[in-house]
């Protein structure tokens, strides 16, 4: 999916994480929900290429 922010064009492209239906259902506020479980956590890196001050710096997270 295209994204700009402040005039800067990327590509973003989310996650998909597989999911299970829980038995377990509820009511809040009158509106009706079902929760969603997580089969297998996506394993994502995110390794960031900064400048600051002149000085080149690599963050993961």
């Amino acid at each position: 999916m295209e994204m700009v922010y402040r005039g800067v064009h990327y590509n973003y492209t989310p996650v998909q994480a597989e999911v299970a239906d829980v038995p377990v259902a509820g009511k809040y506020r009158g509106s009706s929900f079902r929760l969603h479980r997580a089969v297998r956590l996506p394993n994502v890196h995110h390794i960031l290429h900064l400048i600051y001050r002149g000085a080149p710096n690599e963050v993961a997270y």
